[in-house]
């Protein structure tokens, strides 16, 4: 993620995770502004299968209020120095 993306600031925040408005950048190239949710899943095998239910479902949403669903992906975070390793 942070190869790829640069966070530029958060655009919200709830009990599922944040949304961060990002440029997606290839070789130092600014490719375009993306919202990016990142949700912590931790060692829970029923809450990734919930995240992973919502990725799917928001995929299908086309709508002129909605920002519209490019990709996802799992990736190994510590997001804190106190979080399990």
């Amino acid at each position: 993620y942070k190869r790829f993306f640069e966070e530029k600031r958060m655009l919200g925040c709830g009990s599922f995770g944040a949304v961060f408005l990002c440029h997606h950048k290839l070789q130092g190239v600014v490719l375009g502004a993306f919202a990016v949710k990142k949700i912590p899943v931790g060692d829970s095998t029923t809450w990734c299968l919930k995240v992973l239910k919502e990725v799917t479902i928001l995929q299908t949403l086309h709508h002129k209020n909605i920002v519209d669903y490019k990709h996802s992906w799992l990736e190994h975070s510590r997001n804190s120095q106190f979080a399990p390793v």
